[in-house]
């Protein structure tokens, strides 16, 4: 049995869910400021009001023995790869209620989101358009993505598609 459909079988409505599901997401320690990372942290509290789930994906590598690398992030298979393909700063599910052919079924779409500074407003070097490449990955797989330089885009995003 899904949450969902527990709450369904509980009498608990979408929006007690809802606001449940923010209780359970404790909010990131900076959120002030204009910074990626403060758009970021404000990001990931925002996403849980509007039933969605953002995680940081950290990508990298490091020398774990002489010789020997180790990488880490989704995605992140080789250096070759990761030039042109760079998965996003933040990833999860957002979740979507499906009608009628699935029951009301609540569905979680794939999402990855790339933030950007304020006043950023396109690719403008291979890390960026590696970025990109990665959303359009996403998108031509049914799933969301996009950059974003504050909340109320992917806010904003997220309530167009569910209308």
């Amino acid at each position: 049995m899904t949450f969902e459909e527990w709450a369904v079988k509980h009498g608990i409505s979408s929006a007690a869910l809802q606001d449940l599901r923010t209780l359970y997401v404790p909010p990131p320690v900076d959120v002030q400021g204009s910074s990626e990372a403060a758009t970021q942290a404000r990001l990931r509290v925002e996403a849980p009001k509007i039933g969605g789930m953002l995680l940081r994906n950290n990508n990298g590598a490091y020398e774990s023995t002489p010789d020997s690398w180790t990488r880490y992030g989704l995605g992140n298979d080789s250096k070759k790869l990761n030039t042109v393909w760079k998965s996003s700063d933040l990833i999860g599910p957002t979740p979507i209620v499906i009608k009628p052919c699935h029951l009301n079924m609540t569905l979680g779409i794939f999402t990855a989101v790339e933030v950007k500074h304020p006043g950023w407003t396109k690719p403008e070097n291979d890390r960026d358009r590696a970025q990109e490449a990665f959303l359009v990955s996403v998108c031509q797989h049914g799933g969301l993505g996009m950059f974003v330089t504050h909340e109320s885009q992917y806010n904003g995003y997220v309530t167009r598609i569910r209308n």
